[in-house]
């Protein structure tokens, strides 16, 4: 949870922007309804405003009014809140209609975050892909709900960007005869579901490890008060998928006008009963996720001519109380000029409680941190165990100095860094080669072993010839970890060319170890 400074700075831009953006407004609409360049260039901006099915983000979802109650007796709540500091950067869904995989995808990459997750970034090309073709679900269109992606997440988990990396145009005909469209929404129901996915992942991409939550959606109230609960107990944002109103998301496809300067601030307005029916008669949706608010944001309300509406005193009607949301809009127009960043916006509180239904989940069970010797990236910073700053002073990855090996002695080391398989005769087998011909005077042992119960462990050694020396079996009580450097005299007089091998197992449960490094040094005959 985070109180953000720029809270009290987004509400004094407000408060400035109310008066000099009501008298830039009559000339900024204007030139969005008259010029022709701007009704030229529209292509391109509308591809990064795409809206959704509404049918299915709302599928399966529960009146608000018949949701439990978040409050506590008595609650009371900042002016201003967010968790701004856990989201992953802002992305645009392009010109596809998926907002809704984008809004949940964005909740997971917060939840990891909470957990310690430094950069995660999960593939909303494969969820797309696995709420329709795993789980199930609107396989006739490229809408679906957080409710569905979670649950898919849950079951089924999800790739990372970089094995799966979202494409920003739908398939068409071009991509497969089968998806060519007709303009004809029944008809172009019809087309298969792959055309909805862009095709199927490739065999490497699902066998690619994927990530997952630990339950599935839990629906919330829709409530103000109750999403601020929700919000500030859990510190976890909030899916949420609504009607969409083109005037007060200052869409460029709105036959009313609309506000450039409120569409870089992110405002998106209660609806007024004008943009209410041409939004309902389109019945289009968006979905957003929800990470903070501001109850003392105010923004001058606008008519359906785009005028500022004003009260029987002649006095600017205000709209106040807002909710702070994450778009997938990408960041070249969409809140340009929001203060917690592009992308960023301000939802109308009684927009999201008359319009609005939401959902979210619970983050990861177990904290995302670099564990330094599974051979994962645990807590996604790009660094993975001992190349990551967090194992620096970790056991596991400190490099002892290797003594000079005296004249007259040969010797050979292996860091192996490699988990020891607990209660298993699998165990670890760690490889040396001698190139130096001769028969052994004397050969020493040195193991270095992090195990929380060295009395767990068996360990043998194994000549080039095959020849077994057991070396430890089962010793030591309860003592921690194990550092041996002892004489081997079972090869004496044996051959030193060749691989040697040693043998590592842990013979009882409950813990878990590493084989961190082991040598071995031979004076020759």
């Amino acid at each position: 949870m985070s109180m953000s400074p720029t809270n009290t700075s987004s509400h004094r831009l407000a408060r400035a922007v109310r008066w000099s953006s009501v008298l830039l407004a009559s000339s900024a609409w204007l030139s969005a309804c008259e010029e022709p360049a701007t009704q030229g260039a529209t292509q391109v901006v509308e591809s990064e405003e795409p809206t959704s099915d509404l049918e299915a983000l709302l599928e399966g979802a529960p009146d608000p009014s018949t949701l439990p109650d978040e409050l506590k007796a008595d609650q009371t709540f900042p002016a201003q809140f967010d968790l701004v500091a856990t989201q992953s950067p802002v992305k645009s869904q392009g010109s596809r209609g998926v907002c809704s995989i984008f809004s949940t995808v964005a909740l997971m990459e917060h939840l990891y975050m909470k957990e310690g997750a430094v950069a995660p970034d999960f593939s909303e090309q494969f969820l797309q892909w696995s709420v329709k073709s795993e789980l199930g679900r609107f396989t006739k269109t490229s809408g679906s709900n957080g409710s569905a992606n979670i649950e898919a997440i849950h079951r089924f988990g999800v790739v990372e960007e970089s094995v799966m990396p979202y494409e920003t145009f739908a398939w068409s005909g071009s991509n497969d005869p089968a998806c060519e469209t007709t303009g004809d929404k029944e008809k172009d129901k019809e087309r298969p579901t792959f055309c909805y996915t862009n095709g199927e992942p490739e065999e490497q991409i699902l066998d690619a490890r994927r990530w997952t939550l630990p339950s599935n959606s839990r629906w919330v109230s829709s409530n103000a008060k109750n999403l601020k609960a929700f919000l500030v107990e859990n510190e976890t944002a909030v899916v949420v998928g609504m009607t969409f109103f083109y005037q007060s998301w200052n869409h460029r496809k709105s036959p009313l006008p609309v506000s450039s300067e409120y569409k870089r601030q992110g405002y998106v307005m209660y609806p007024n009963a004008k943009d209410r029916e041409h939004g309902e008669e389109k019945g289009a949706g968006h979905s957003i996720l929800i990470v903070g608010w501001d109850d003392e944001l105010e923004v001058p309300v606008l008519d359906h001519e785009g005028k500022q509406v004003l009260d029987e005193d002649g006095e600017p009607v205000v709209e106040r109380g807002f909710f702070l949301f994450k778009n997938s809009w990408g960041t070249s127009a969409f809140g340009t000029a929001n203060p917690f960043g592009a992308g960023y916006g301000w939802l109308s509180m009684r927009y999201v409680e008359e319009f609005g239904r939401s959902v979210s989940t619970r983050p990861p069970n177990e904290a995302l941190i670099e564990r330094c010797d599974d051979g994962l990236d645990n807590n996604f910073d790009g660094l993975t165990d001992c190349a990551d700053v967090a194992c620096g002073e970790m056991p596991v990855c400190r490099v002892e100095p290797v003594e000079p090996t005296p004249e007259g002695l040969i010797s050979e080391y292996a860091e192996v860094n490699e988990s020891i398989p607990d209660h298993s005769a699998s165990g670890v087998v760690s490889s040396l080669y001698f190139g130096d011909s001769g028969l052994i005077k004397s050969l020493k042992l040195t193991v270095d072993i992090e195990h929380p119960y060295r009395s767990d462990l068996y360990i043998e050694l194994t000549s080039p010839s095959g020849e077994r020396a057991l070396i430890w079996d089962r010793e030591g009580r309860n003592a921690t970890n194990l550092n041996l450097n002892v004489e081997v005299t079972d090869f004496v007089g044996d051959e030193l060319e060749g691989v040697w091998e040693l043998y590592v197992a842990d013979e009882a449960s409950g813990d878990e170890g590493s084989l961190l490094r082991w040598g071995l040094t031979a004076e020759l005959k």
